[in-house]
């Protein structure tokens, strides 16, 4: 399981599990593997072609420079997403909706809404990733933000979704001019 849901209170807290946070991480690093290799590649190959080349016999050197680099950006950047932490509450008390991230740097990020601008939670596919959905809040100024998404756990994913929605129903009263299902 990759997203805990408490409710205790009137609050609904979602958060990323260890687990979660470690898969989130993994990922990160693949990606940003991939992507460094390639940026090394593409910046460096040029001048090396150029110059170092005839300095050097072989072109081992290169090779392991450019894997090297790349598995310290992807580390560093895997580390600093396994560490970081998101926790949504959505408080049916103070109708509000909570968020607060500590990044891996230490810093606190925190943000509260009033639940009566939360026009829904909707699971949708995303566009650019094959088979990868996320939970996304919508909000009456027509912006929307990410609550959960991945690749895997669609059925995690659906039940993140309705007990959201299930928290913003049993908050919100239905406003002028919208209609109820």
């Amino acid at each position: 399981m990759r997203y805990s849901i408490e409710e205790k209170d009137q609050v609904l807290t979602i958060r990323q599990t260890l687990t979660g946070r470690l898969l989130s991480g993994l990922a990160t690093f693949g990606f940003g593997l991939g992507a460094s290799v390639v940026m090394l590649v593409v910046f460096y190959l040029p001048d090396y072609v150029g110059d170092y080349s005839q300095r050097e016999g072989s072109s081992t050197f290169f090779a392991f420079y450019i894997v090297g680099t790349a598995l310290l950006i992807a580390a560093i950047a895997g580390i600093m997403q396994a560490l970081s932490r998101s926790t949504w509450r959505i408080d049916k008390g103070k109708g509000e909706l909570h968020w607060v991230s500590k990044t891996a740097s230490g810093r606190l990020l925190d943000d509260r809404l009033p639940l009566e601008h939360v026009k829904a939670v909707e699971l949708v596919r995303r566009k650019s990733w094959a088979g990868s959905h996320e939970v996304l809040f919508r909000f009456d100024n027509g912006t929307d933000v990410t609550l959960a998404s991945g690749r895997l756990g669609l059925a995690e994913l659906e039940a993140l979704q309705e007990r959201a929605s299930q928290a913003l129903l049993a908050e919100c009263e239905p406003r002028k001019g919208s209609k109820k299902k």
